[in-house]
């Protein structure tokens, strides 16, 4: 295990975590953390956050991180800037009802996915790119809530960008492989955002407005999505309850 904060506050800089078993940072509780210019290497997860933890990570960098370099669960948020992903199994995943803020930076080279929202979490991207994502940049499922803005995904090898099921928000000045993306309205629901990217106090109210549309399940034609974000899951669920030192 790298650096773990749980039910407590904390500040770093400058840390370089390589080759670990777990996770490289793991917030738990009612943690609060900030990383300034973190390094993590050849580790399992790169940042997990679990419970109601609150963490900001800025200039950090994220590589060979496998399967997952950034998992988001439970009632955690996250807000990412000016920060790199790269040469990993996949990007981010938030699923329950966590939050993760990505701002001006890039995920690249990537084997499965850049960043997917599940269940009724929260995913906002800002000014960023996604290079090689792998089979998909962006992708929301479930009732998640996903705004994308000023983005650009380039050779994705399915798609960029995709909304299913319930999924909500908004895609906006955005790229895919050179062409303009657009929100297809089969898959978007009408919203409202209030503060969404409000995210130094992390203040994200979500209001929906519109009927429900179903997008059926052509999410299940690429399995492999979900497999990288369920075993981040169960490895950090295993991890917590082996060893209470870890």
């Amino acid at each position: 295990m790298g650096i773990v904060v749980e039910g407590a506050e904390g500040r770093f800089r400058d840390c370089r975590l390589n080759r670990l078993s777990f996770a490289g940072v793991r917030l738990l509780g009612a943690s609060s953390a900030t990383f300034d210019e973190l390094i993590v290497t050849d580790t399992p997860v790169g940042l997990d956050a679990r419970g109601t933890s609150v963490g900001r990570f800025d200039r950090a960098m994220l590589s060979e991180c496998r399967p997952l370099a950034v998992s988001v669960v439970d009632e955690a948020r996250l807000t990412i800037s000016e920060s790199v992903v790269a040469d990993s199994g996949a990007g981010a995943g938030v699923q329950g009802s966590a939050s993760l803020v990505v701002k001006s930076s890039e995920l690249r080279d990537l084997e499965s996915f850049g960043m997917i929202a599940m269940a009724t979490s929260t995913l906002v991207l800002d000014g960023s790119r996604l290079l090689r994502p792998g089979a998909i940049g962006v992708i929301g499922l479930h009732d998640a809530f996903v705004d994308v803005r000023d983005t650009t995904v380039k050779d994705a090898a399915d798609i960029g960008f995709r909304l299913l099921d319930k999924c909500s928000g908004q895609i906006a000045g955005c790229t895919d492989g050179g062409r303009r993306a657009r929100g297809d309205q089969e898959r978007l629901r009408t919203c409202r955002r209030t503060d969404l990217l409000a995210s130094d106090d992390h203040d994200q109210r979500r209001e929906r407005e519109g009927p429900d549309r179903r997008a059926g399940d052509e999410h299940l034609q690429h399995p492999d999505l979900l497999q990288g974000v369920q075993r981040a899951d169960r490895h950090g669920q295993r991890v917590r309850g082996a060893d209470p030192e870890t």
